[in-house]
């Protein structure tokens, strides 16, 4: 019986315990919003218990319910936590926000009457019955009773408040009686029954009762309304608008279902049955309810009621943490203040003490500096000591090295050679470690200078990179170079310091990398500015690499990493110690990464100032725009820097790293609607090597696309062999920017970038032809003077010998008289033209195949076609592009070359500035600089043409004028003719377009002849040339030939000068004194001086230069 009663009793609390569980879970799911019920507890059930479903619908698992609230109830809700979301108007908003943290969500999007307009900002309406006559303004509801909705009813009673206030009418004072309806509706009733004078309310309340029939709106009267000035609204209003009433979250509720009910709210449609019982158009993101803050601060009502008010416990309140503060920082102070006093007795009890101790520190510090001086001069003056020793020692070694250059260069047995050879090995050995020695010393003895003077970056690297080639071919290693596309190349600083920091990393990288390695050279901008640039430049070897342990010793001076007797690598040590000293100086830091047995990377940092000019831009024409571009090395990082500047042109890349593989692709890519336009061939690889792959590429494939052989070991031999293969163009590694953009441009025909110092990597097939075509005879037929000496100057460049005849007629004799390889052909010329002299002498049967080329100042329209109908082989415009000009003479001529023929790279001429540095990149109406790109002749030939020029045309104008006057078109269009071919070739663009016109216009004459406009163009720009050329004569003629108190016998002299050229043809000593000893007889000049000291020096070649400078000087 007991048993039975405890189970019941047990079951009867286990029910009892899933009862209370499923309560709290109950309760747990209910979420209570309060709302503030404006117009009576059954109307905000009714208006909002929709809203309440609509949100337990979206939000699955929860409940919602309306709590309606009047204006004391909402704020003890909020306070005990007693609902989780509060719906109120915007001043009880505020004062919730700020004392009990609560936070809105969403505002209410009011909704018109009728369906046809929304709204989110409420207003006020002040009125009265329409038939109280006597209250027409706010100022007459002085000593009037009124009514408003609650005392803390922001839509019933503060917004109109604020206006009356505005007014001057204190409610609370003024008015005779101040009573609170409740709601909306009982002030309205109450103002309609005559209870009251006067009343406000919302005014979408006074608007929504009226359309619900509950009252007459022609029964009142509103105060100050301003119908339709706000957004348009139907309804009359008397307060300025305020934000919507919020809907806030309650400190207590979670975020996760805050942001639930947002969502939802946000996404009511504003035609669903929530919005239409709570007749408005949804919700909207929160507004900003600072103008409700306003009203309140204004009215000093809710949390602002004691606005202005301080009291000691606001004070403490709201600073207590600073009074806190305050009193720690004074019992702190206190405390420090009696420490203070203590110490401050005991110092002045140690400070006898001290100042015995303080008198004995200055005198020993006095000794100090006095031993620290001696040992600073000791070492300045053993640097001084160095330095000097340095000098003494190179001056005597440079001696040695020349002598055994010199003896080198005779005929001597191979023993003696052999000998003489070590002894110029050990003599640049023993300079390179003075030179260490020498700087180093400088560097501690503070000698040692920096400039700072424009230069450009490439350079400096290729004449770094030059001073090893020689050594990295025996050891088959290969140097690439890496320069970051947006490294400034223009800079400003000590160029010679920065080359002697890569030389010696190149040095030593040189030095510890084996066979068939690779030596990579990257720099790259870490910063720049339009005025300065820190660039970062790095030497990656695949060599020895260095122990962790030994890296720290890589800088000390005279440490070696390997210091044994039976070391492996000499040196002195202090290669990277003055790296060190040379990078700091410029503003930078150097260090290294290596590891043992795998290869180093030295990395360094320096500053540098820009130069003003821009950075040359390389644009392809646009018909090689896009290219397809194959790129075949074995070199990894060869074919990424490929690929890098390649693609930086545009052009399209695709990678192999063998010959091979190379086939197989060109194989596949011939079918494909855009295949590969160029190859780019390394020459050295395992397996095919890059002249039997394009052998293949021409033999097997035949395929024409241009391929240029890229290599850091060709030789002369191999070039001749990588033409036969049909190489187009050779490029010698390491490969820059400028020389693989022009070595593209010229692969193509297309006008390439100049760069001086580049330009010795590219071989192309025209230099190759230009130096084929030496030895051979042409016949120039041209009647332009200028254009004849310029003419002879590029030919005799190339070892070609020249006739020059100055009409038709004379270039037929010429023909018949002599044998002529190949004719150069003007084809307006005065006598004979082109035309008809090539006709005459073609119908010679001796003269059938002898090559003529035509040559004209400007390229008309069927120029090309009667050059070929009238039996000549090719054709070139001028001005003369030198490049073109050897080409199409030696596809005309099909010479068969000897093999034996060297061909080699081809080497920039090397101007005289010492007599043509007064000649400038530009002058007025000339283009000096691209005139001699595009002739590729020696500045001192360019001036005397020049010079010549400015003779023969002083009275070109008067002739032009001379003929325009008398109508003689003839001569008018040869004189404008041969102005235009010398013009071009000089490089005045301007006159040469002014002569093309009026020779066209003159030829044109029957149609539109001449005009004096035209006449006088062309003379303002001859005038502007010739004026520009007089500035190049002032006394060069008389440097040129100074005699010094002697009569100058000009022909006997130029005959002595002639002779002494076929002596320094036959290359014999002996005649060449004696003839040097008749020509100093007739002439004493600068120019003589040189032409001794470089027979002094055997170099007979410039010396022959010199002879047909002088020679060429106009009597």
């Amino acid at each position: 019986m007991i048993i039975k009663r405890l189970n019941i009793i047990g079951f009867v609390l286990l029910s009892l315990i899933l009862l209370k569980q499923n309560t709290c879970l109950a309760d747990e799911n209910l979420v209570k919003i309060g709302v503030l019920a404006k117009r009576g507890t059954e109307r905000c059930l009714e208006e909002w218990t929709p809203t309440a479903d609509y949100l337990a619908d979206n939000i699955p698992g929860m409940t919602f319910e309306i709590v309606p609230l009047n204006h004391e109830q909402i704020y003890t809700s909020v306070e005990n936590g007693e609902v989780d979301f509060v719906l109120a108007n915007s001043s009880i908003y505020v004062e919730l926000e700020i004392n009990c943290e609560i936070n809105r969500i969403a505002t209410l999007v009011n909704r018109c009457l009728g369906d046809y307009c929304y709204y989110t900002n409420y207003w006020g309406v002040i009125f009265c019955k329409k038939s109280r006559t006597d209250m027409r303004s706010l100022r007459d509801l002085k000593n009037k009773t009124f009514m408003a909705v609650e005392e803390s009813s922001f839509g019933g009673w503060r917004m109109a408040w604020r206006e009356l206030k505005d007014y001057g009418i204190n409610p609370y004072k003024d008015f005779k009686v101040l009573c609170f309806g409740g709601t909306h509706d009982a002030v309205i009733y109450a103002v309609r029954d005559g209870k009251v004078d006067a009343g406000t309310a919302r005014a979408d309340t006074f608007e929504r009762m009226r359309a619900e029939g509950e009252i007459d709106i022609n029964d009142f009267y509103v105060f100050h309304q301003h119908l339709g000035k706000e957004e348009d609204l139907p309804f009359p209003h008397s307060t300025r608008g305020y934000p919507e009433w919020p809907f806030a979250v309650v400190k207590h509720t979670s975020d996760e279902l805050a942001k639930k009910v947002v969502i939802a709210l946000l996404q009511m449609p504003e035609h669903s049955l929530p919005a239409i019982a709570a007749n408005c158009g949804g919700w909207t993101t929160p507004l900003n309810y600072q103008p409700v803050r306003d009203c309140l601060k204004e009215l000093k009502v809710g949390p602002y009621k004691d606005l202005g008010k301080i009291t000691l416990s606001d004070v403490f309140r709201k600073y207590r943490y600073w009074i806190l503060i305050a009193g720690i920082t004074f019992l702190l102070m206190t405390g420090f203040i009696i420490m203070i006093l203590k110490l401050n007795r005991d110092i002045k009890a140690s400070q006898v003490k001290l100042r015995a101790e303080i008198i004995e520190h200055e005198r020993a510090e006095i000794e100090l500096i006095k031993a620290k001086e001696a040992a600073e001069a000791a070492a300045v003056a053993k640097s001084e000591f160095l330095a000097n020793m340095s000098h003494e020692i190179r001056t005597p070694m440079h001696g040695v090295i020349a002598a055994t250059e010199l003896a080198l260069n005779e005929e001597i047995p191979p023993r003696t050679e052999h000998y003489l050879e070590l002894i110029q090995s050990s003599a640049y050995s023993l300079l390179g470690i003075i030179n260490d020695i020498l700087d180093f010393s400088k560097i501690e003895a503070e000698k040692l200078g920096f400039e700072t003077r424009p230069f450009r970056l490439d350079e400096v690297i290729d004449r770094s990179i030059d001073m090893f080639i020689n050594k990295a071919s025996e050891k088959r290693i290969e140097i690439v170079v890496d320069i970051d596309l947006d490294t400034p190349k223009a800079l400003i600083g000590d160029p010679l310091r920065l080359q002697q920091i890569i030389t010696n990393l190149i040095s030593n990288a040189v030095k510890f990398t084996g066979e068939d390695g690779v030596i990579l050279i990257g720099v790259k901008a870490s910063e720049k500015t339009l005025e300065r640039a820190a660039l970062t430049f790095f030497v990656k070897d695949t060599g020895v690499g260095i122990a962790e342990k030994d890296i720290k010793k890589l800088f000390v001076p005279f440490s070696q990493v390997d210091a044994s007797s039976t070391r492996k690598y000499e040196g002195t040590g202090l290669g990277l110690t003055i790296c060190k000293q040379l990078v700091e100086k410029m503003g930078g830091t150097i260090w290294v990464k290596s590891e043992f047995g795998k290869g180093s990377t030295f990395t360094f940092t320096a500053n540098f100032g820009r130069q003003s000019a821009e950075e040359k831009k390389y644009v392809p024409p646009p018909d090689i725009q896009g290219l397809n571009v194959l790129v075949v090395d074995d070199c990894a990082d060869s074919r990424l820097i490929m690929e890098k500047m390649l693609e930086s042109f545009g052009f399209r890349v695709e990678l192999v790293s063998s010959g091979e593989d190379s086939l197989i692709v060109l194989k596949d890519n011939q079918s494909l609607e855009k295949p590969f336009g160029l190859v780019m061939m390394d020459w050295l690889m395992p397996g095919l090597d890059g002249i039997e792959t394009s052998r293949k590429i021409r033999q097997e494939l035949k395929l024409t696309i241009p391929i240029i052989m890229m290599t850091a070991f060709g030789k002369d031999s191999e070039r001749l062999e990588a033409e036969k293969a049909g190489i187009n163009v050779f490029l010698t590694k390491p490969i820059y920017q400028s020389t693989l953009f022009n070595s593209i441009m010229d692969a193509f025909g297309k006008e390439a970038f100049i760069s001086t110092v580049m330009e010795k990597r590219i071989t192309t097939k025209a230099s190759i032809y230009k130096k084929r075509l030496k030895g051979i005879r042409i016949l120039v037929a041209e009647d332009n003077p200028t254009n004849q000496e310029i003419a002879r100057a590029i030919l005799e460049s190339a070892g070609i010998s020249v006739e020059i005849a100055r009409n038709g007629k004379e270039a037929v004799e010429a023909a018949r008289r002599s044998h002529f390889d190949a004719a150069l052909m003007d084809i307006q010329m005065p006598e004979m033209d082109g035309y008809e002299a090539t006709k005459i002498i073609r119908e010679d049967s001796r003269f059938t195949s002898i090559p003529i080329i035509a040559m004209t100042a400007h390229a008309m329209k069927g120029d090309e076609e009667k050059c070929l109908e009238a039996g000549m082989d090719g054709y070139i415009s001028k001005p003369i592009n030198q490049e073109r000009l050897f080409y199409v003479i030696w596809k005309s001529m099909r010479l068969q070359v000897p093999l034996s023929a060297k061909v080699h790279e081809v080497v920039s001429k090397e101007t005289v500035v010492a007599k043509a540095g007064d000649l400038p990149a530009r002058l007025p109406g000339i283009n000096i600089e691209d005139a001699l790109r595009l002739l590729n002749i020696d500045k001192d030939i360019f001036k005397s043409i020049l010079i010549k020029f400015l003779k023969r045309n002083k009275d070109t104008m008067s002739k032009i004028r001379s003929a325009f006057e008398s109508k003689d078109l003839g001569t008018l269009v040869q004189l404008a003719h041969n102005l235009q071919g010398s013009a071009g070739n000089i490089g005045a663009d301007e006159l040469h377009n002014a002569a093309m016109e009026l020779e066209i216009a003159s030829k044109e004459a029957s149609i539109k002849p001449p005009t004096l406009s035209l006449i006088d163009e062309l003379g303002t720009s001859l005038d502007k040339v010739l004026a520009s050329l007089e500035t190049l004569v002032d006394d060069s003629e008389s440097k040129a030939l100074h005699v010094s108190g002697k009569t100058l016998d000009k022909p006997q002299f130029k005959q002595e000068l002639r002779q002494l050229a076929d002596a320094l043809k036959a290359a014999d000593p002996e005649v060449i004194i004696e003839q040097m000893k008749k020509v100093r007889e007739h002439a004493d000049s600068l120019i003589l001086q040189e032409l001794e000291n470089q027979i002094n020096n055997y170099d007979y070649d410039e010396a022959l230069e010199s002879i047909n400078r002088i020679l060429n000087i106009d009597d």
